[in-house]
């Protein structure tokens, strides 16, 4: 990502506190809302010609009816 490790660290530290993600070892975490990492990807990963562009778009993922 281009930054530093204290900086990266704070705001790993406010995804965890406000329930984003949760610890998943040392140096890592999972998402703790579903759908939350796909719409994340499609976000970074904007040419569709990008292999690590998920398969899934988020509009395959339609928001439930309320």
């Amino acid at each position: 990502m281009g930054e530093s490790d204290q900086y990266v660290q704070v705001y790993k530290r406010r995804l965890i506190d406000t329930g984003y993600v949760q610890r998943a070892g040392h140096g890592f975490v999972s998402f703790t809302l579903p759908y939350l990492d796909q719409y994340i990807r499609s976000l970074v990963y904007d040419d569709p010609r990008d292999d690590r562009r998920p398969a899934d778009s988020w509009a395959d993922f339609p928001a439930p009816q309320l």
